[in-house]
């Protein structure tokens, strides 16, 4: 049973895949200029360059080979593109590790750190792009989407995180980021099976079969993104009654301009950095102790109040 005319044949998918999953000079040349490309990115926090190493990594290839392989029952396959992969992911950590020694003293940049706490969101992201990829390669007028599938997956840029994280030597900066790898990864696997299955529907049973283990990996990776999530909520909505608190309930921060609010409510004690700006603005540490009780009361946490206070100053033409 064909999905429709404007489907390949498995064939087709085959020699479009073959080439481009196999460990060969391309393969790795684009791989390591696109680890250049977005581990420096990283490191500048620019998201630009790291969308452009994004659309050059070939990373996406040889997963969807490995997903293809395990319908199509094709070991070969299967165990190249496994070891283009695995060799691939191996020279990403390594050589973003390299690059991120002569910088450690670095401070870790937004764009990094968007990359340390995946949640379920995350893993829904991955599933939906998984099947795009796949589907995309199934479908014959729809081969131009592949580029904006590279950008909406994240493949290379965690492993760069990866890299960047044991340069540094910080713990959960390599770990986060290979939990946000193996998402996608394994997200990937599972639905683009179920896209090559449009090819011939009547596999469904062959399918079945291919799904179990990325689908039990992704059964127990939902447990600790599932906890991630939560405490990301958490975080947020403490967050805004923090803030909520500090404009209303205190007469030290009442009337302030507040330019930023930064919390750590995972540290020990919980930490806020509180970031004011003002004229005449005198805050006595006095005041942060009432304000640190007053949180205290209000939310039952105890809490660290740093205030960064920025001065301004008013210049006209006569002074």
């Amino acid at each position: 049973m064909r999905f429709s005319h404007q489907t390949h044949s498995y064939q087709d998918v085959y020699d479009a895949l073959n080439p481009v999953s196999r460990p060969n000079v391309d393969f790795y040349i684009l791989l390591i200029l696109a680890t250049i490309i977005s581990t420096f990115g990283l490191l500048l926090n620019s998201a630009a360059v790291i969308i452009g190493a994004m659309l050059i990594a070939p990373l996406m290839e040889p997963i969807l080979g490995i997903s293809f392989s395990s319908l199509t029952r094709n070991v070969p396959f299967a165990v190249r593109s496994t070891f283009t992969l695995l060799s691939g992911i191996f020279l990403a950590v390594f050589l973003s590790y390299l690059l991120s020694l002569p910088f450690p003293n670095l401070s870790i940049t937004d764009e990094v750190l968007a990359r340390i706490k995946p949640s379920l969101l995350d893993l829904f992201v991955a599933l939906a792009t998984g099947f795009l990829a796949g589907y995309a390669r199934v479908r014959k007028h729809l081969s131009g989407t592949l580029y904006g599938v590279s950008v909406s997956i994240s493949l290379l840029p965690p492993l760069c995180v990866v890299g960047i994280g044991f340069a540094l030597g910080k713990y959960e900066i390599y770990t986060g980021a290979s939990l946000l790898f193996l998402t996608n990864l394994i997200s990937i696997l599972f639905s683009g099976v179920f896209a090559f299955m449009l090819i011939r529907l009547s596999h469904y049973q062959k399918t079945l079969t291919s799904l179990i283990f990325p689908g039990v990996s992704l059964l127990i990776l939902a447990i600790p993104l599932s906890f991630s999530l939560y405490s990301i909520q958490q975080k947020k909505t403490m967050e805004i009654e923090l803030t909520r608190i500090l404009r209303q309930d205190t007469v030290t921060f009442k009337g302030i301009n507040i330019l930023s609010i930064q919390t750590d409510l995972f540290a020990k004690p919980a930490r806020m950095i509180v970031t004011v700006q003002g004229k005449e603005i005198d805050i006595h540490p006095n005041q942060v102790r009432l304000v640190e009780g007053l949180l205290l009361k209000k939310t039952g946490v105890t809490i660290d109040l740093i205030v960064n206070l920025t001065p301004v100053k008013v210049i006209t033409s006569e002074r």
